[in-house]
């Protein structure tokens, strides 16, 4: 059997889920992004409850942060905290995709290239009110480079979207020894600069920018899969 290579999804700004944790019962109530919809979508207040803060020096805090617990949501391997953006089992089983995130790319890989989350597949979800050089989520991000390698025995490939390049980006400048840990980077609709024709012209970058100004992330990912899957089977064999 052929051993696959690792892949990490890291998903954009905004692609991670945010908890805060109640001080007394210890649930979680989702902070980003808010689940009630009914009457009003209610995320702007929710983000004035439990994301509204200040720059304590480098950190970012909400003000919550003085009675409860804020927390990236990292459950099943960091899946849960950027499948999609409205959890709901009717919406889902009425359609599947319904304000997906990375759910459709983690099922592709899964179903058409035979990838497994947690053994070979995985997701890096982090506090993206935090900057992308931000030492405790850099820290975060090799560790965990260090624990799939560890695993798996092999360098990662990473799928990232949008600001999510810029954290990689973050992660290449503070560790030296970042390409021990992976060794290609897709990118969707993400920024690109010098830094990223630099890594498509020494073959560790596959940069996918948006086919028209009007352009969704949906439409791109699907673009992605139809242009690219040949190439991910090539790069993941």
């Amino acid at each position: 059997m052929m051993v696959k290579t690792p892949i990490i999804i890291v998903p954009g700004c905004y692609g991670s889920k945010i908890n805060v944790i109640h001080p007394e019962n210890g649930q979680k109530i989702r902070a980003w992004f808010c689940q009630k919809f009914h009457p009003k979508i209610m995320q702007g207040e929710a983000a004035i409850n439990y994301l509204w803060g200040y720059y304590d020096q480098d950190t970012f805090k909400s003000y919550i942060e003085e009675y409860a617990k804020v927390e990236v949501e990292t459950g099943k391997f960091g899946f849960d905290g950027c499948d999609r953006f409205y959890e709901s089992s009717v919406l889902e089983f009425l359609n599947g995709y319904f304000l997906a995130y990375m759910a459709p790319l983690v099922n592709y890989l899964r179903k058409e290239l035979g990838y497994t989350l947690g053994t070979d597949l995985f997701c890096f979800t982090y506090d993206w009110r935090q900057s992308a050089f931000n030492e405790e989520i850099q820290s975060s991000f090799t560790k965990y480079l260090q624990a799939v390698k560890e695993q798996t025995g092999q360098s990662a490939i990473l799928i990232t979207h949008s600001g999510g390049q810029i954290y990689i980006k973050g992660q290449m400048r503070v560790n030296p020894n970042w390409n021990d840990l992976f060794h290609k980077i897709i990118s969707i609709n993400s920024p690109t600069d010098v830094w990223s024709w630099w890594l498509f012209c020494t073959d560790s970058f596959i940069g996918l920018q948006p086919s028209n100004a009007n352009s969704s992330f949906s439409d791109e990912r699907s673009r992605l899969l139809r242009k690219f899957s040949n190439r991910i089977q090539l790069l993941t064999c």
